[in-house]
């Protein structure tokens, strides 16, 4: 078992920052301070040893690798739109980001991707009698028994689903990483989809 290194201490930070909305570059610079507790993967060097990139680990965190490295948590999370709770093993994260490279800043659906991609789903909440969605709503694609119309308002958010044949509650669920529960109880609908029914998604404030 690889016993973790102790906090690195005097250690410059680094920082990606962003010049300009298309890119991003690294001030200062990284360096390895040894494996810690929460920060036990593998980082990749370019030919000159620089380090490239780290790979999670089971059990990382953000700020244990963000300490790990000598680099600035908010930047490096920033930078590859991840947080201390959504990171998966086998994520790639960037240490020293090509400032060639396009970058554009973390939209709504790349937040509902980070949030149902480590699990969290969202719902309706019908506890004061009136439904308030919980989450960020984002359409996913269609797909299998998810092949419906989605309707937005006029701010662009997805307000309803309208079933194809075929559907099912799960994969319309899926599509817009939903609680199949909640979605159910708000809508009174069963497991079996009626092909032209509407679905609501992001219940109205006013309900």
């Amino acid at each position: 078992m690889t016993t973790p290194s102790p906090t690195a201490t005097g250690c410059p930070t680094a920082k990606i920052s962003f010049p300009t909305p298309e890119s991003a570059e690294l001030s200062g610079e990284v360096s390895d301070t040894g494996v810690r507790q929460y920060a036990v993967g593998e980082p990749t060097l370019d030919a000159e040893g620089r380090i490239l990139s780290y790979t999670v680990a089971p059990g990382d965190a953000l700020e244990a690798i963000a300490t790990r490295f000598c680099i600035d948590a908010n930047s490096f999370g920033t930078y590859n739109k991840v947080t201390y709770w959504a990171m998966q093993p086998g994520d790639v994260l960037v240490l020293r980001p090509d400032p060639e490279a396009t970058w554009a800043p973390q939209t709504l659906d790349d937040e509902a991707a980070v949030s149902c991609k480590a699990g969290y789903k969202n719902g309706i909440d019908m506890s004061d009698g009136a439904g308030r969605v919980k989450g960020w709503i984002a359409d996913f694609g269609a797909s299998a028994g998810a092949g419906g119309a989605v309707a937005r308002n006029a701010d662009g958010e997805i307000e309803t689903y309208t079933v194809a044949p075929g559907d099912t509650l799960t994969a319309v669920a899926d599509r817009f990483c939903f609680d199949t529960e909640s979605l159910a109880a708000y809508n009174k609908v069963g497991r079996i989809l009626q092909a032209g029914a509407v679905l609501v998604l992001n219940p109205p404030f006013d309900d």
